[in-house]
């Protein structure tokens, strides 16, 4: 079973703390941020100013991949699909109050064909139809469908044949309708072959009410391209629109993925490069502040797969040389994603954590954070073991073990964070314009695969984010935190005056260095009260929220805030605990002490010290975390 560790971590207890209109408008004479504050700079001193947490829009949808079951059914993993870990991980969804769910893909590890599986409890081999694989992969989605929680899934490679697309479109038609937990089909699921009856836990049907969720649902419709409605599709959830993405066989038998052949000349009916048109137009239409994702099986540049959603396999990069490759549609499709503002294309395939910066080649300059999400299936892959495993095939061995260095000469891609041999799931929380991401993992225990399923301990092992009105930067290690400088529509400005990146990290396959991708952005407050700076991104330690020692600087309006008060000691950059106060940000730093001193930043100033330095009209602080901040008068 698993475990809630949120409060051995500080971004647990923080990253969603916003202070909303109302509790800011009721702490008016406590906070003073940017260009101001209704109070006045001589009021009587209140109790510190506290927030709402989180704010009223705030939402939340998960993220969970790769659902196989690649071992003999030990009891409680029939029809290949890997049953006991998304009972795991459907019992934490739960916990994390999402509104959906998105798989993207491999919804079970032999269900695009009749097979079979050894059923080590009765020793017995069971045969099984693509209709049991996944019935019993939306039986077991009934946990969710209790809660009134939505379920959105896209099919893989191994859920690529005809068959699969049939039984794909007859168990799930919420993704053409957004109808879930459907009476006639969920009696169907519970009625297909599963031997695991008495060995799985029964999940009750407590809600047999169908439920619709999402609106504005469309699939591709094009001449080059069979018939792909619910198959590749797209719909609207709050202020988010969902593109998922599938690039394999439809109903009719035509073969949609894009591998290409002969020197990459493009043969099949179905690739991703024929959705294009439809890709950028759900993009586009959708409306203004509004955030999108996109997702698909495969990924555009991973780490041990070569083969991606827009071509190519090992064999057609070995044979006979090592030249750059094309994978047609690849550029169109990153610089879509760049030019509509979409920050996150998500794909499993690679059974890892792993997230990176993937970059066009045509000029454009666009790139877009890849998020491989990691494995919920009973194996895990190695960056680099798959074009190495077939570089020996052909008498090669492979120096440098990186797709990006084997295919495209290193150009394509910045690395951010990777975690090796767990399984996992992600919580995305949307608070209007700002997305956080918690990775939660729990250790697998082996380095290649398991045949049962150990005890999964989830934790959180990393968090970031983004903001629709804010900056990102990418910085390599070694690399100046000063580069970040961002100004709120109301004129207050945050910015880093020193720090650097200190991440020593570097990928054990081919030894290239992880640089970290930095986020601001900005929250907005009414009667005139200023801004909230968002700052994710900067920690690089799986499991820790500790960032390298930087200095925080942010603007204030002097008319607000008198000399009497700036010398109280309570005046300066604030951020939240964990019971919504704003309290020193000093305070929640990892170590360090509480020293403040009245004038402006000194280059040997130590971790915890802040001061306010009234000839420029900034505050600042000397921290070693991220988080929200704000400019406070009466903070704890």
């Amino acid at each position: 079973m698993s475990h809630d560790n949120d409060n051995k971590t500080r971004l647990g207890r923080r990253q969603f703390l916003k202070l909303s209109a109302t509790a800011m408008s009721a702490a008016a004479v406590g906070m003073t941020v940017g260009c101001g504050s209704s109070s006045s700079s001589d009021s009587a001193e209140t109790a510190a100013p506290r927030a709402v947490l989180p704010t009223s829009t705030a939402w939340k949808f998960g993220v969970i991949s790769d659902t196989q079951w690649t071992k003999n059914d030990d009891g409680e993993n029939p029809a290949s699909t890997a049953v006991d870990i998304i009972n795991n991980v459907n019992d934490e969804f739960v916990r994390h109050g999402v509104k959906l769910v998105v798989a993207v893909g491999d919804l079970t590890d032999d269900a695009r064909q009749n097979f079979t599986a050894t059923h080590t409890p009765t020793g017995t081999v069971i045969s099984y139809t693509a209709e049991d694989g996944f019935g019993i992969r939306a039986r077991y989605t009934q946990r969710l469908y209790n809660e009134g929680i939505g379920f959105f899934p896209l099919r893989g490679n191994h859920d690529d044949s005809a068959a699969a697309a049939t039984q794909f479109l007859r168990f799930f038609p919420q993704t053409r309708t957004g109808e879930q937990n459907n009476q006639s089909i969920q009696s169907t699921a519970y009625s297909v072959q599963n031997p695991d009856v008495q060995w799985l836990p029964e999940i009750p049907r407590t809600n047999t009410a169908a439920f619709t969720m999402g609106s504005n649902f469309s699939s591709p419709v094009s001449a080059n391209i069979s018939d792909m409605t619910g198959l590749s599709y797209s719909f609207d959830y709050s202020n988010v629109r969902f593109v998922l993405l599938d690039h394999f066989t439809a109903e009719d038998g035509a073969y949609n993925d894009t591998t290409p052949v002969e020197n990459a000349v493009e043969t099949t009916a179905n690739p991703i490069m024929h959705q294009q048109d439809w890709i950028s137009g759900r993009l586009s239409g959708r409306s203004a502040n509004t955030h999108a994702f996109c997702f698909a099986h495969k990924g555009l540049l991973t780490q041990d797969h070569s083969d991606v959603m827009f071509g190519y396999t090992v064999d057609n990069i070995l044979a006979p040389d090592f030249s750059t490759f094309a994978a047609p549609g690849l550029d169109e499709y990153i610089t879509s994603l760049e030019e509509n503002g979409v920050r996150y294309h998500i794909n499993g395939h690679d059974h890892m954590h792993d997230r990176s910066l993937v970059k066009s080649l045509n000029g454009s300059e666009a790139k877009v954070m890849q998020i491989v999400t990691a494995s919920d299936s009973s194996k895990f892959y190695t960056p680099g073991s798959d074009v190495e495993d077939t570089a020996a095939d052909y008498g090669i061995t492979l120096v440098n073990k990186s797709n990006d260095a084997l295919l495209w000469g290193g150009q394509r891609q910045e690395l951010v964070a990777q975690e090796l041999y767990t399984v996992g799931y992600y919580i995305f929380t949307v608070d209007g314009p700002v997305v956080t991401v918690d990775f939660y993992s729990a250790p697998a225990y082996a380095e290649d695969s398991f045949s049962t399923t150990p005890t999964l301990n989830f934790s959180k092992r990393e968090t970031f984010g983004y903001s629709l009105n804010g900056e990102s930067y990418t910085i390599a290690q070694g690399g100046d935190l000063t580069v970040v400088d961002s100004t709120s529509t109301g004129g207050t400005n945050a910015k880093i005056i020193n720090g650097k990146n200190g991440n020593l990290q570097q990928e054990s396959a081919s030894g290239r260095r992880f640089n970290i991708h930095v986020n601001t952005g900005w929250l907005d407050a009414q009667d005139s009260l200023s801004e909230i700076f968002f700052l994710n991104g900067m920690a690089y330690t799986m499991g820790s929220e500790q960032t390298d020692v930087f200095t925080l600087s942010m603007s204030y309006d002097s008319s607000k805030v008198s000399s009497a008060e700036i010398a109280g000691g309570k005046f300066g950059i604030a951020t939240n605990d964990e019971d919504g106060t704003w309290i020193n940000a000093v305070n929640q730093n990892f170590g360090g002490g509480n020293t403040f001193v009245q004038r402006e930043w000194q280059s040997d100033d130590k971790l915890g010290t802040w001061g306010v330095d009234t000839a420029s009209g900034t505050v600042w602080a000397v921290v070693n975390y991220n988080g929200y901040f704000a400019v406070v008068k009466g903070m704890a």
